[in-house]
């Protein structure tokens, strides 16, 4: 129901909230708005599993990518190297942390220094976990799915 402008520069949408009315209301739910971006508490709701994959299912359709390459000899699409790439450390070390310990991994925080020449954290699996990562993020909640990221994790699995 938001009734404010909405600003579009390349291929982005954009709106800004100025409500006092809304800012406080986000702020008393743990939501931060510092340097312009959302920074969220862990709420013990997240905990839950089905929010816990709702979160990572966006996650994945804004920031993640499934690595694949075809295999001319079978016919096939192999891979399923699951990443993310952002622009926080802290994100990322927390989002590494979550999956280690709901998956038993080792993952660590990677630096990608080939992004446009800067510097950025990233989570790089392994293609069986990455796999198993989408394999749980993809359980359930169809109507909630971007088509080409689940299609891309179909060609791998």
């Amino acid at each position: 129901k938001y009734q404010g402008l909405l600003y579009k520069y390349s291929g982005n949408i954009e709106f800004r909230i100025t409500s006092k009315v809304l800012i406080e209301k986000l702020l008393s739910l743990g939501i931060s708005l510092k340097n312009k971006t959302f920074h969220l508490s862990t709420p013990d709701s997240f905990y839950n599993d089905d929010c816990m994959k709702m979160y990572f299912r966006g996650i994945h359709d804004g920031d993640g990518n499934v690595k694949r390459s075809f295999n001319v000899k079978s016919k096939k699409w192999k891979g399923g190297e699951w990443r993310v790439l952002t622009a926080s450390h802290t994100f990322i070390e927390n989002l590494t942390n979550i999956l280690n310990s709901k998956f038993s991994f080792n993952l660590k925080k990677r630096i990608n220094s080939r992004a446009n020449n800067k510097e950025y954290p990233e989570i790089l699996t392994k293609s069986n976990q990455g796999k198993e990562i989408l394999a749980w993020i993809y359980d359930g909640y169809e109507e909630f799915r971007l088509e080409d990221k689940y299609q891309k994790y179909l060609s791998v699995r």
